[in-house]
């Protein structure tokens, strides 16, 4: 019941490829307690954009953990 996860979304804009998007974000849920379908998850989510709006940082990063239960 352990499951890892990638995905990447390349995104050029269209007319122009040197402006473009990256996406990616990594899974991975790890079970905890069997018979109480309790996981964990962990994710980690990183985009980069090679031109933002003004004021806006070309690449963000999210980290996150959390808890899951299934019925």
């Amino acid at each position: 019941k352990n499951l890892i996860l990638f995905t990447l979304y390349y995104q050029p804009l269209f007319n122009n490829p040197e402006d473009y998007r990256i996406n990616l974000e990594a899974n991975l849920r790890t079970l905890l307690i069997t018979n109480l379908n309790l996981f964990i998850e962990n994710s980690v989510n990183f985009m980069y954009d090679t031109k933002p709006p003004e004021d806006i940082l070309t690449n963000d990063l999210v980290i996150k953990t959390s808890l899951v239960y299934e019925w």
